[in-house]
């Protein structure tokens, strides 16, 4: 079931804070991810792409310093559930450890 979800720590996620607000992935109200996997606060880069577009289609991704990478409005995808099943799985882990770490002892 969680083997999808590696957590931050693990590599699954690009971005640990949102480019643009700065805040944890954990804790934005509505997280999207685009295309190359960048989590983003929704209305933080609905607001950039429109801001830096005529048509609001597409602009350069504001993560990306190689400025051929666009992001685009209709490729934002909803990735809260996402987020709560790696925070869920990384709260467990942290549960179990430190009843190995006293087996280990004993």
């Amino acid at each position: 079931m969680d083997d999808d979800i590696q957590g931050v720590s693990g590599g699954q996620f690009k971005n640990v804070r949102c480019t643009l607000t700065q805040q944890s992935i954990f804790k934005l109200a509505e997280p999207v991810q685009d295309a190359q996997q960048w989590i983003w606060e929704r209305a933080a880069i609905e607001e950039h792409i429109k801001k830096h577009t005529s048509n609001g289609a597409h602009c350069i991704n504001p993560a990306q310093t190689n400025r051929d990478v666009h992001i685009t409005l209709a490729e934002l995808k909803c990735c809260a559930r996402r987020l709560e099943r790696a925070a869920a799985k990384q709260k467990r882990q942290q549960l179990t450890q430190p009843q190995t770490q006293l087996e280990e002892i004993l």
